[in-house]
């Protein structure tokens, strides 16, 4: 089986300037805890990370850390375990497993 057929098509994403607290709106309005992160400007959103609702307590929240001062590039997790499409479904479910995530971007390339 591969990804492509069980991935969720319909992703929210958010620029890595942005600030925590637009982060955490956005989550909030699109009930999601999970972001693609892309840097600003790049029409094709390409992920340079992601950002969960985790990364967001720990990183703001749990320091006492005005979320107006912090953007979404401080805090996101660089280099995510990025799928694609055409990747088999248990392999990828394994590398996951093993690395302790339960959510990754999946891309066409």
């Amino acid at each position: 089986m591969k990804i492509g057929e069980y991935c969720k098509r319909a992703v929210v994403a958010i620029a890595s300037k942005a600030d925590a607290t637009d982060a955490a709106k956005l989550m909030r309005a699109e009930h999601v805890g999970f972001l693609i992160v892309y840097r600003e400007g790049d029409e094709l959103q390409k992920p340079i990370g992601v950002l969960t609702d985790r990364d967001l307590v720990l990183g703001v929240l749990a320091r006492d850390v005005d979320p107006h001062s912090v953007t979404v590039d401080d805090v996101m997790t660089r280099q995510p375990l990025i799928a694609n499409e055409a990747d088999e479904l248990s392999d990828m479910l394994q590398a996951m497993r093993l690395a302790g995530i339960r959510r990754i971007p999946v891309v066409d390339t």
